[in-house]
């Protein structure tokens, strides 16, 4: 008998979960599972990769907020055996919900960031210090992405630690690299091309990315920020003000980019925090190394330095744009970072460790 898994995420509008969730349905074996994806809203750039087996049902909400009502009733006359959800406000929704619902259905939650560091910049930090403290462990289990974010749930949120996995995210390297051959770049052809990649919102760190490039006086030197976000005009007006406008470009966001990661000299990732950045595996598989800040969350336990990167001290703009000036002028090797990064973050590795979870969640075999 398949076992019945609902996905619950609010959309499949282009961010790291929402890419995530698509390879995980995509992915699953059908003869095993049978999977129903429930959005919050119907919508979103991977929409069209959610194959014809997968059921997708619309609660047609305009906000999470307001899902708890839709969700028990749904659970309830499905029953499913799994249900399965990711982000973090959704996930609260989730576990404050789960004493009414059937106890026959466990419950995964899937965590999208470092906690500690995202609450932070909640509204009303406090009450969701509260709420991850108590209701949180209502699941049955909580995948972490990284080992950082498992021991931020169990040092900050007391969640006993057999509740919780650490599974990293996964990579389609065939899919990307296929993606990266498929369009060239409008890359400035007489410059030394860097790119950096994400939600222009103010947790990734583009301002001090920008800053770095004040440093930098060789001029062949260019970087292309792909994204799109509340903080995009912002960050305009800062490149303008700064004098940066013929060293940094901003390319918008771009449903396939992977074939700028293909063609830049490198990644750069300057997160003031973040949970398992995408991003990075997704660049080291198109064979582009990755400089970053060791900023709280995974990226430690990703960027092998050498093989797939060089970490940089969280915060110190000076060494980061000497590391750029440097990395310019010299030739890395892509097929370091592509073995390096399947054999850690192949899909079928990770979703073979998904499926292991969910058969043992329910207690059968394999």
């Amino acid at each position: 008998m398949r076992i019945n898994i609902f996905f619950i995420i609010p959309s499949l509008h282009g961010g790291g979960s929402e890419r995530f969730v698509t390879h995980l349905v995509k992915n699953l074996n059908a003869v095993k599972f049978n999977i129903t994806l429930v959005l919050v809203r119907k919508e979103g750039v991977f929409l069209s990769e959610i194959p014809s087996h997968v059921r997708i049902l619309d609660l047609n909400l305009s906000r999470t907020r307001y899902a708890p009502f839709k969700v028990i009733k749904l659970i309830w006359r499905h029953k499913p055996d799994i249900v399965f959800s990711t982000l973090g406000h959704l996930n609260l929704v989730i576990a404050a919900i789960r004493h009414v619902l059937p106890k026959s259905t466990k419950f995964i939650a899937r965590e999208s960031s470092t906690v500690s560091v995202h609450n932070k910049n909640e509204v009303y930090p406090a009450l969701f210090d509260f709420l991850f403290r108590t209701v949180y462990r209502s699941f049955d289990k909580i995948v972490c992405q990284s080992r950082y974010m498992q021991h931020d749930l169990l040092k900050n949120y007391n969640i006993p630690v057999e509740k919780t996995i650490v599974i990293n995210n996964p990579i389609d390297e065939d899919y990307i690299r296929f993606k990266a051959g498929m369009a060239s770049t409008p890359f400035p052809a007489d410059k030394i091309n860097f790119v950096a990649v994400g939600r222009l919102s103010k947790e990734k760190g583009f301002d001090r990315l920008i800053e770095s490039f004040k440093i930098i006086r060789d001029k062949s030197i260019h970087l292309n920020i792909i994204g799109d976000g509340v903080d995009k005009v912002k960050l305009q007006q800062y490149v303008a003000a700064a004098g940066l406008g013929e060293s940094i470009s901003f390319l918008g966001f771009q449903s396939n980019p992977y074939p700028y990661m293909e063609s830049a000299k490198a990644l750069i990732q300057t997160s003031y925090y973040e949970g398992f950045p995408n991003v990075i595996i997704e660049a080291n598989a198109c064979g582009t190394p990755v400089i970053g800040f060791k900023s709280p969350g995974g990226i430690a336990e990703i960027v092998d330095n050498i093989k797939s990167g060089w970490l940089i001290e969280d915060g110190n703009l000076a060494e980061l744009a000497n590391k750029i000036q440097e990395v310019a002028y010299i030739k890395f090797d892509p097929e370091s970072a592509k073995s390096y990064t399947s054999a850690r973050f192949s899909l079928k590795k990770i979703i073979g460790e998904y499926e292991q979870l969910f058969i043992s969640i329910l207690n059968r075999k394999a």
